[in-house]
């Protein structure tokens, strides 16, 4: 965008130059002078009109050639993935979010996901255990401080290689997670207060429905 603008300047400026004070007015044609027409004087047609500029700025910049452009390919070539994963070797990027072909592993990272997807959907409904409320929200946990190590890891590391925007969605990433890790704590009580709460008036509509049979049966001999 800076060398488009530097040559759009450099057009105007050779435009204007070529309309500079000094040059010689048009002749005047003695019928133009019967009419009472003047010609216009050099000081007028060195300013450029309204229309004139506005031809100027819509002069279409030049477009960049793709092929002068880095292939995000060619710069993600020169991260070593093997090293990443040696200083992280239990990171769940391995396991869940690095791109494969395998199908067993592709299987098997559907069905993880659904069984979180169904987790997920116990917390919600206040059906699921304290149990299963702590492990789901420490799954998250672990999900989001991966997501961090490893986002951090690249930008520290190769920041200086990866494109542009493949920088700002990895600083993106990381910012996302590391609001969520301040959010989990308030999630998780939040999650338990509710099934609590959940728990407390079922144990009571339990009671008055036993109390509510009670009272229709006969009494005893």
């Amino acid at each position: 965008l800076g060398l488009i603008g530097v040559g759009l300047l450099l057009w105007s400026g050779s435009e204007d130059r070529a309309r500079t004070p000094g040059s010689s007015a048009p002749s005047v044609t003695p019928e133009e002078s019967a009419r009472g027409e003047s010609a216009p004087s050099a000081a007028a047609e060195a300013r450029p009109t309204q229309e004139g500029k506005a031809e100027a700025d819509l002069a279409p910049p030049r477009v960049v050639d793709p092929d002068e452009l880095p292939d995000p390919a060619v710069a993600w070539s020169k991260v070593d993935l093997e090293a990443v994963r040696a200083q992280m070797p239990d990171n769940l990027y391995w396991k869940l979010s690095m791109p494969t072909k395998d199908a067993a592993l592709l299987r098997e990272r559907e069905s993880v996901r659904g069984y979180w997807t169904e987790q997920y959907g116990k917390v919600l409904s206040n059906t699921a255990t304290e149990e299963e409320v702590r492990a789901y929200y420490a799954h998250r946990q672990r999900l989001s401080a991966d997501s961090v190590e490893f986002a951090s890891h690249l930008l520290d590391h190769y920041g200086d290689v990866l494109p542009e925007r493949d920088v700002g969605l990895l600083e993106l990433a990381r910012e996302l997670h590391l609001a969520r890790l301040q959010e989990y704590p308030k999630n998780l009580s939040d999650a338990l207060e509710r099934r609590e709460a959940h728990e407390a008036a079922r144990r009571a509509w339990l009671e008055d429905q036993a109390r509510f049979e009670g009272a229709d049966e006969p009494p005893a001999d």
